[in-house]
């Protein structure tokens, strides 16, 4: 075999593998993405602290991740249904807390509201890493 035709060969065989190997490296899914503003915003609230003066911060956290979940939730279609749901009842519930702990700021309050943004924090890195699998 000639050294031209070898370098033919070479060249057509090599292009579809760059091309196959660039196209799966560059297209993941929709999800992937959301999922990765989800854990960004749950590092977010994870990084609040509860206390009275800070529970502004933590119900506008809990209301960006509700928007990242959504998204995610969209995106996902009927995948990972079960982490979606037990996330959307955590943030149901910390939000609930946040209120009360708005409207009443007792130290109780204040820590059930700890334990809700914990809940939150849990739930969403095990959605998160459920969909990182798949990623």
């Amino acid at each position: 075999m000639s050294s031209t035709l070898r370098r033919v060969v070479s060249v057509s065989l090599a292009v579809p593998v760059a091309a196959t190997a660039f196209a799966c490296s560059s297209s993941k899914p929709q999800v992937c993405s959301d999922a990765a503003a989800l854990k960004t915003q749950l590092q977010n609230l994870g990084s609040s602290a509860s206390s009275p003066s800070k529970l502004t911060a933590i119900r506008n956290d809990l209301l960006a991740a509700r928007v990242d979940l959504t998204q995610l939730k969209n995106s996902a279609k009927d995948e990972f249904a079960s982490e979606i749901d037990t996330l959307n009842n955590a943030l149901n519930g910390a939000q609930s807390a946040v209120g009360s702990a708005t409207s009443s700021p007792t130290a109780g309050n204040i820590t059930n509201t700890a334990v809700a943004a914990k809940n939150v924090v849990d739930s969403g890195r095990a959605l998160t890493a459920a969909v990182d699998d798949k990623c």
